[in-house]
């Protein structure tokens, strides 16, 4: 037995984030080729690039507004309560899922700016919350509820997995110089126990968190206790290649490498007369 529905001011609210949600991918769809299109032509007359700019932005944001109020008239102006049907909780907890999806995207950039894993809590916390909100307070039908509180919900998913694989793409600078592992910035812990063997002291550490590669100074044996817990198969090469001006290092040495088809991956190699461990590792 329902104790009592979600109020209509809160229904209305939650419509225009789930509305704003759902016109903005087709509006960035179809405005932005459409903004772009007439740069070609100013592009061959010569106009300034100052001239162009203002152009794609006035023709964007004409189509854009023009989307949005034919989107508005056919979404929001004829979305009436129709009393015959039940309400139903399906609709009302995606309604309740599309705030609830944006808020993913800001748990994350909580944690990729931290650097602390408990904000991903938020994220099972949400489905909960929203589940909760639209079974016990269930909204009643709306002529376009399904728009709102089916799609509404999928497209929210879709701009966080857009935004989280955007941040995801976003490095953040490791460059370091020093002797203590742990003091090296932006690195994760396991990142820090597989790609640094303990003992090694002058480190440079250079690029981000997407690739970045590090050298520094080992003794054999601090290099055999890491290689010996087995995280890599490490390969002994005792002699040079045969391009005598490759990067390898001096023989005999130590090598890792894993390639991965998108061009990422990790490379390991310790030279023994030099005494000194490096690496490359790159996430694409």
């Amino acid at each position: 037995m329902i104790a009592r529905s979600g109020t209509e001011g809160v229904y209305r609210f939650l419509r225009w984030i789930a509305f704003f949600v759902v016109i903005v991918l087709p509006c960035a769809f179809f405005s932005l080729p459409a903004g772009l299109a007439p740069l070609w032509v100013l592009e061959k007359l010569g106009v300034p690039a100052n001239c162009e700019i203002v152009v794609f932005i006035l023709v964007f944001l004409t189509l854009s507004a023009v989307l949005f109020e034919v989107a508005r008239r056919s979404l929001l102006k004829t979305d009436a309560v129709m009393e015959e049907k039940p309400r139903s909780r399906l609709q009302s907890v995606g309604l309740w899922l599309v705030p609830g999806f944006l808020l993913w995207l800001s748990f994350f950039v909580l944690t990729w700016y931290y650097e602390r894993d408990v904000f991903l809590l938020g994220l099972p916390a949400t489905l909960i919350l929203a589940a909760a909100a639209g079974i016990v307070f269930p909204f009643r039908r709306h002529r376009n509820g399904e728009v709102f509180g089916c799609v509404g919900p999928i497209f929210a998913f879709l701009l966080f997995g857009i935004g989280a694989m955007i941040l995801g793409r976003t490095g953040r600078d490791v460059t370091y110089t020093g002797n203590s592992i742990s003091n090296i910035p932006h690195l994760n812990k396991w990142q820090k126990e597989h790609y640094f063997p303990a003992g090694a002291r002058d480190i440079e550490v250079r690029g981000s968190t997407m690739g970045f590669k590090w050298e520094c100074r080992l003794s054999e044996k601090d290099f055999l206790d890491y290689a010996g817990k087995g995280w890599y198969s490490f390969r002994r090469v005792e002699k040079k290649g045969k391009d005598i001006l490759s990067r390898e290092p001096l023989p005999p040495y130590y090598e890792y490498v894993r390639r991965e088809s998108d061009g990422g991956g990790l490379t390991l190699r310790y030279s023994v007369p030099e005494e000194k461990f490096r690496g490359f590792y790159a996430h694409h």
